[in-house]
């Protein structure tokens, strides 16, 4: 079982580290600072009505939590000879498990190792970050957060919670956005802009955003 407070990262290296994980013939990757847990799996309740790739619920430690199939999400037949694992992610306050066929290792990385795919290369439904050069092979960095809001639809919510706030001329602010999921980058953006904020940068990580200029505009 992995524990996050097991990791341990030093301020100021420009690293991080990913849970290096195996869905068919693709292999993943996910930020710690998303994942909880990394467990075997437990019995499932099965839900009615839900979509394909939601399987059920299992409780752990007297939680409830959605498994969402991975293999089911990007379109590939479970392998029956791995050992399944449930990796525990939160998002939005709340916990949900991804099942994938295995988990090999935490590996630490730079920003400097990842590549943003452009749209042609992004593939598998647009759920990828980006892509990890280790050298002998690539890894591909799951957008979990876009598969949390689509199965959720917490878009539905944050965007109308984002209308709720009264609209101003705030074009004079300037807000840094550093997000590397996509899909929050867009519910940002579009909220902030909804409010009257125009003056809008956003960046995949903070170091882009610190090497592009200096002068920061902190908004209160």
């Amino acid at each position: 079982m992995y524990n996050q407070h097991d990791i341990l990262l030093e301020a100021g290296t420009n690293e991080l580290e990913i849970v290096i994980f195996h869905c068919g013939p693709y292999t993943f990757g996910i930020n710690v600072m998303k994942v909880r847990e990394i467990i075997v799996p437990l019995p499932m309740t099965p839900l009615p009505g839900t979509p394909d790739a939601v399987k059920g619920l299992i409780e752990l430690r007297g939680e409830v939590m959605t498994v969402i199939d991975l293999p089911t999400v990007i379109g590939v037949p479970h392998d029956e000879a791995t050992e399944d694992r449930l990796i525990i992610c939160e998002f939005n306050g709340e916990k949900s498990d991804l099942r994938v066929d295995s988990v090999t290792e935490i590996r630490r990385i730079s920003w400097e190792q990842i590549d943003t795919p452009n749209e042609l290369a992004r593939g598998i439904e647009g759920l990828t970050n980006g892509v990890v050069k280790t050298g002998d092979k690539m890894i591909i960095l799951l957008d979990y957060e876009k598969i949390a809001l689509e199965l959720s639809r917490k878009d539905i919510f944050a965007r109308e919670e984002g209308r709720r706030v009264q609209s101003r001329d705030r074009s004079d602010k300037i807000i840094w956005i550093a997000e590397d999921s996509e899909m929050l980058r867009m519910l940002i953006i579009e909220t902030l802009e909804e409010a009257g904020y125009h003056g809008l940068k956003w960046f995949i990580n903070g170091k882009d955003a610190m090497l592009s200029n200096k002068e920061v505009t902190v908004i209160s």
